[in-house]
Formats: structure tokens, sequence, C-alpha cells
């Protein structure tokens, strides 16, 4: 698996020759849910949900794996981190190089 974490903002068309159904790039969502998003079709976007914190304001629903993207302003999210892994206790392993 590549390295699917850049410093750069997220911008969906980059995406449009991009496989289905893999990681395309790891996610923070509002500062509270860390999470990946992936390609459903050619038009169509999901967020893989890894981990959320209501502590951190998330009303997402960990265990319901994914959630349209068209729900969301894609404003809100930014690209995770390899910290971010660490805050949500997440493993990075095969993540990030």
């Amino acid at each position: 698996m590549t390295n699917l974490l850049i410093d750069t903002s997220i911008n969906l068309k980059d995406f449009t020759d991009a496989p289905v159904g893999e990681p395309l790039v790891y996610v923070v969502y509002e500062e509270h849910t860390l999470g990946y998003i992936m390609k459903v079709t050619s038009d169509h976007f999901q967020l893989a949900i890894l981990h959320t914190s209501v502590l951190k304001g998330s009303s997402l629903n960990p265990y319901s794996s994914v959630v349209t993207i068209s729900d969301f302003n894609i404003d809100s999210f930014r690209k995770a981190t390899e910290a971010d892994f660490t805050e949500y206790r997440v493993s990075s392993h095969g993540c990030i190089k």
C-alpha cells in the first residue's frame, strides 16, 4: 500500500481515476473522527470510520463503519498524520511508511 498521508488539502477530483473500494486518503473529520475516504462508484465517496471521540464532539457511530461523503462538507476534513493515529489509538501500520 502506498503512503496515503500527505500534507495538502483534500480534493475529491484528484481521485476520479482511483480504484473502487480502496482507501484513498486517511482523514480526520472535524477533529473528532479518524477514518479514510474510499471510492464506491465513479462519483460516490464514503468515509470509512476507524475511530471516533465522543469527548471531542463526535455524533458518528464508530460501529456503522461507513458514511456517505456527500452528507459532509469536504472542508471539514483534513489529512491525518501519524500523531492522529496515536491519539485515536489506531495502528498506522500499512498506512504510513
